[in-house]
């Protein structure tokens, strides 16, 4: 147990406090950890599948008012530099043929959002209010997300009746998943539908995930048995062969000293890869 404990406060040395990396390097590279950081909970939901006419419709919109919004901060921006560059182009402006311009598109606006959402919204109610009945009357969650759900991960288990982790600082969910799930406040509430980028969700609150060092099942003792036995022999053959590089004279070829150094650039990359990544999950904290 002691090496599982050394393992468990590297973990937390590298993870408490810090969710986006965590889940970056266990979720996306792979990464084994013996530490859970604090505050993650399992939600199930049930996924309703929505129009695609009316889904497009919302997030074309919604595109369309964030361009709009950058373009705002870019026109702010130039106005501060136009003056100085007017009077330099005003000339070359007038004399210059006409260019064929696009018919602008109608602005979008926060009520054109705010109904193309409540159209989805109205076109899953009657689902939701037949799946908040059973909820209500007894049926378990569980076995409403096999009868009304869409999403293929609640269909396996362990995620069928754990749920998936998702904490306050999760990067793995869409953000309106995460608001929702995180908004709840007792364990076995069900939210009221939550518009995501992929449908309409009904979230429920499973369970509280214990934080700190996890458990030690008969899976990861054996890995870890393995991984010392590893180790050992790792280190055992890496003294044998320092110790024949000592007393032999190695010279290489050009090819050989070629090949080193071409390893020695990709290791340094790599490094300096991971090191911008984590800075990078760090300020994102």
């Amino acid at each position: 147990m002691t090496y599982f404990n050394e393992l468990v406060e590297e973990d937390k040395a590298t993870y408490e406090g810090n969710v986006p990396m965590y889940e970056f390097y266990t979720h996306y590279q792979g990464s084994n950890s013996y530490y859970i950081p604090e505050g993650y909970r399992g939600i199930t939901h049930i996924l309703l599948d929505v129009d695609k006419e009316l889904m497009d419709n919302y997030t074309s919109l919604v595109a369309r008012m964030d361009e709009q919004e950058e373009e705002e901060t870019a026109d702010g921006t130039a106005e501060n530099t136009a003056g100085t560059e007017a009077e330099a182009t005003a000339e070359a402006d007038a004399t210059a043929a006409p260019e064929a311009t696009e018919e602008p598109k109608e602005p979008v606006t926060q009520e054109m959002i705010d109904a193309a959402r409540q159209a989805i919204m109205d076109s899953v109610q009657a689902q939701v209010d037949e799946i908040m009945a059973k909820y209500a009357s007894g049926t378990p969650f569980v076995d409403l997300i096999d009868e009304y759900g869409t999403d293929p991960g609640m269909k396996q288990e362990p995620t069928r009746t754990e749920g998936y982790a998702v904490h306050a600082d999760s990067i793995l969910w869409d953000k309106a998943f995460t608001e929702g799930a995180m908004a709840l406040k007792e364990i076995g509430e069900v939210s009221e539908p939550v518009l995501g980028s992929h449908g309409v969700h009904l979230l429920h609150y499973t369970r509280d995930i214990p934080g700190g060092a996890v458990e030690v099942t008969e899976e990861i003792r054996k890995q870890l048995e393995e991984e010392l036995l590893s180790e050992k022999e790792t280190a055992a053959v890496t003294e044998m062969v320092e110790g024949w590089m000592n007393e032999a004279e190695i010279v290489y070829t050009e090819e050989g000293q070629a090949i080193l150094d071409a390893a020695e650039k990709a290791d340094a990359e790599t490094v300096e890869t991971t090191e911008a990544t984590e800075e990078t999950l760090k300020e994102d904290q």
